[in-house]
């Protein structure tokens, strides 16, 4: 196991919206986030038609594992936001650097000093900028992106997760639905 899979495991939680219903696709491991999420919604899928729904629904029992499950992923994918969106901005900073202002900006707050130290240690393999813009450029069916059409496809992608991250951010703060975890 090496370091970078802690931030890897943490960061399970890959959505994919498919009429209206958040599927989680998960790996062997399974992602805790997404598995709390898709349990309530199978438990109730008729008040769980939007993610803030079932929050919503979810409010008045004693456990909110949902609401835990969903707040953890979008933190998760908050910091991975802002790591690309810093290694956009920065084009001659190491993913390291962008990583680290991303944890800074994202989860620090919210980790005890164990996992803040495990964190730290995880930044330092992530890969080397090249290597892992030359990997999301490439194409398993034919010939890779150039790096200026990967630039503009990866800001418009990020500009939409960041559209999704704030929207459910706003909603569990103006909601206080963090409070608790």
């Amino acid at each position: 196991m090496t370091a970078y899979t802690v931030v890897k495991n943490d960061l399970k939680g890959n959505i994919e919206v498919r009429s209206f219903t958040m599927i989680c696709t998960i790996d062997r491991l399974t992602s805790t986030f997404c598995q709390k999420i898709r349990s309530r919604y199978d438990a109730a899928p008729s008040q769980s038609a939007t993610l803030e729904a079932l929050v919503e629904n979810e409010k008045t029992e004693a456990t909110r594992t949902a609401t835990q499950g969903l707040l953890w992923l979008v933190r998760s994918l908050s910091f991975a936001c802002k790591a690309l969106q810093n290694s956009q901005a920065n084009q001659r900073e190491e993913l390291t650097v962008s990583c680290n202002k991303a944890y800074k900006e994202s989860l620090d707050q919210f980790h005890n000093f164990v996992i803040k130290a495990t964190f730290a240690v995880a930044m330092k393999a992530c890969p080397e900028r090249g290597d892992f813009y030359n990997k999301l450029a490439a194409d398993p069916n034919g010939a890779p992106q150039s790096q200026e059409a990967l630039k503009a496809q990866l800001t418009k992608w990020l500009e939409g997760l960041n559209s999704v991250v704030t929207q459910l951010e706003g909603f569990y703060e103006q909601g206080n639905h963090a409070t608790g975890f």
